[in-house]
């Protein structure tokens, strides 16, 4: 049996981002919608950028293993933009193919507040094709992915996945929680270690672009992520972002170069 037939494994991140995916009859695009919620917003009311990077990536990443079926990918590069705005509604996104070759698949992914219209993130996804073990995921096309709402509130992020303060960053035991169906740590959550360590290192902060090169995957944990500060350009701070697997000889998992700037910051 496939890891992706079996209707609980690696499902809680997929089930606490909440969005659902639809495949189009235009080739290549997939949309996604996830409805309002206190957990996708901070105490300001914007959106949590891992949170909506980790929705991109889903989104992104269906959208990327439909066009290389029958084999699937893997996450290995986000490139993404931020517009730090209050959440009005909830979350819809739009990915579209823009290259599928015999080893790599890139796609584009925009992300809207759905009351408004207003642009939240703009991002490309370059993903792996692999074999994956057991096979790909069996879907009826075009492909509808419907997660079930929540039966109650949510807690934000940093609560549901375990994340907390640790030497310099923050850290993440490696639990059920927040694995994906391949057993290893889901690119959602790296997403949010990535925010959560650039929110440590300034004392608050609202992400406007990030470089994420996801470099190997997670499987022992605990998890440790530092983000260091490098400098100043017009768009916020500079911090380089350093994700390691400390069970596994402290090996490098991920690195990310981000930009932010400090809470309040709206539009």
């Amino acid at each position: 049996m496939s890891q992706f037939d079996d209707p609980d494994a690696g499902r809680s991140v997929t089930r606490y981002l909440g969005v659902t995916l639809r495949e189009q009859a235009d080739e290549g695009v997939v949309v996604g919608t996830a409805p309002a919620g206190r957990h996708l917003v901070d105490p300001l009311g914007i959106a949590h950028a891992g949170v909506l990077l980790g929705m991109i990536d889903s989104a992104g990443g269906v959208c990327a293993g439909l066009a290389s079926l029958p084999r699937w990918i893997v996450s290995t590069n986000l490139v993404g933009r931020l517009v730090p705005r209050k959440l009005e509604g909830g979350v819809v996104l739009r990915a579209r193919l823009l290259r599928a070759g015999r080893n790599s698949v890139v796609t584009t992914i925009d992300a809207r507040d759905d009351a408004t219209d207003a642009l939240l993130a703009d991002a490309v996804l370059t993903s792996a094709v692999l074999e994956p073990a057991g096979g790909p995921p069996n879907y009826d096309r075009p492909m509808v992915l419907e997660v079930p709402p929540a039966k109650t509130e949510l807690a934000d992020p940093n609560s549901f996945y375990g994340i907390r303060p640790a030497a310099a960053g923050v850290e993440l035991p490696l639990t059920d929680t927040v694995l994906n169906p391949w057993g290893i740590l889901h690119g959602g959550v790296t997403t949010t270690l990535v925010e959560s360590a650039v929110r440590h290192t300034l004392g608050g902060a609202h992400l406007t672009s990030v470089v994420l090169h996801f470099l190997r995957p997670g499987r022992v944990g605990p998890v440790r992520t530092v983000a260091t500060w490098i400098g100043s350009r017009p768009d916020g701070e500079l911090l380089r972002v350093e994700v390691r697997d400390l069970g596994a000889d402290s090996r490098t998992m991920a690195i990310a170069i981000v930009s932010a700037t400090p809470r309040g910051t709206s539009s």
